[in-house]
């Protein structure tokens, strides 16, 4: 991981949907990086201040853009989704590498984020993670909360950790809610959120009778997963809808995962009372 902002050439972020991008970039500038954000229309938050925007089909006029801008570094923040390819208007830049595109079509968000970087690798710009950004937004390990987690619930994170790392080979979720070795839900296509929102369904139903606070959200990187441009993120919205949820806490794993706002998500944490953690790989797997 980078740990310096600064000397390195100039940075281009690329925003899409969310808060993100905007605090991100704050951090950024606040640490000395030289950065520009560009938006992506349709998904970047119209109320956040952008340098320059671009249709996701504007492949040729994206580099075209930063070589004007004499970008040497590229990064990536927010939520993206795969768009309609037919929808998309390409441009001119993008028909010689449009049949690789399309081809990520027929395969996981793995293979089309090591597509995209194929790509603009061979523009000759290195593409970094949040870390080369605002290192301090990396989880680390250890407690990020006044509250711990117990013996049960460090069992739990890693049951959940073996989880994930045997779902990860099949492109599946990075997030789990496992509680007494029992595996509550898996986070599918519709995010971490939504996955909380079904646990708290699973109460309402009587499905997940354990009286609450119980239960660990464990959301860590999957084994193949490509950090630079698809960092797992929890940000301080997640620790309250998990304290919504009855949970207990919440646990990431060191180095692999992105605090959105780290003050803010320690503040939720201790406010709701439950807890949040950093856990090594290592010691995540047991």
């Amino acid at each position: 991981m980078n740990d310096s902002t600064q000397g390195a050439g100039r940075i281009a972020l690329v925003g899409g949907e969310g808060e993100l991008p905007g605090v991100l970039a704050q951090a950024g500038r606040k640490a000395g990086a030289d950065l520009l954000v560009y938006a992506v229309e349709g998904l970047y938050n119209a109320g956040l201040p952008a340098d320059w925007s671009f249709g996701i089909g504007e492949v040729g006029r994206l580099k075209k853009q930063l070589q004007r801008d004499r970008v040497t570094r590229i990064a990536v923040s927010g939520r993206f989704y795969r768009p309609d390819y037919g929808a998309v208007a390409w441009d001119m830049g993008a028909v010689a590498v449009l049949p690789r595109i399309l081809k990520t079509g027929l395969s996981g968000d793995d293979n089309v984020t090591r597509t995209i970087m194929g790509i603009v690798g061979e523009w000759g710009v290195e593409i970094v993670g949040p870390d080369a950004i605002a290192p301090g937004f990396v989880a680390r390990a250890g407690a990020m909360s006044r509250r711990k987690p117990g013996r049960a619930q460090l069992a739990d994170i890693a049951f959940g950790a073996e989880v994930i790392a045997g779902l990860g080979r099949f492109d599946i979720g990075q997030c789990v809610v496992v509680h007494g070795h029992r595996v509550i839900a898996v986070e599918a296509a519709e995010g971490t959120d939504q996955m909380i929102a079904r646990v708290a369904d699973l109460r309402r139903q009587g499905r997940f009778r354990s009286k609450p606070p119980c239960g660990v959200l464990v959301k860590m990187a999957k084994p193949q997963q490509e950090l630079r441009m698809d960092m797992p993120v929890v940000g301080p919205d997640t620790v309250r809808h998990a304290a919504e949820a009855g949970l207990a806490g919440i646990a990431v794993s060191a180095g692999r995962v992105l605090l959105a706002d780290p003050d803010a998500v320690r503040a939720a944490a201790d406010e709701t009372g439950i807890f949040v953690t950093g856990v090594e790989a290592e010691g995540a797997r047991g």
